[in-house]
């Protein structure tokens, strides 16, 4: 299912809740360019929703998968990619320190 409209990725953040809570996957498309910028978006609205979410990217369409749910504390899980680029920042960060 596409949950854009066109290609400035215009996202339905709230069908995409709705998805997620059902226990439904969403897929957004995007460009290659937006993807990271769209994965950090997905999740920091995920957290924000309460919701745990595992996001998946893929060539052309992000995944977005309801997570398991930790024992009343919802965390979203950001794609590996995500995780190394921030872990990545925070060494060069201390590294100039």
């Amino acid at each position: 299912m596409s949950d854009v409209s066109d290609n400035e990725v215009d996202v339905d953040w709230k069908g995409i809740a709705s998805r997620l809570r059902e226990g439904k996957m969403a897929e957004i498309p995007c460009e290659e360019r937006d993807c990271a910028r769209l994965e950090r978006k997905i999740t920091r609205r995920a957290e924000r929703w309460g919701i745990t979410v595992e996001v998946i990217p893929g060539e052309g369409v992000i995944r977005v998968e309801p997570g398991p749910a930790t024992a009343g504390n919802a965390v979203a899980q950001p794609s590996g990619r995500d995780a190394e680029a921030k872990g990545e920042r925070q060494r060069k960060r201390e590294e100039r320190r």
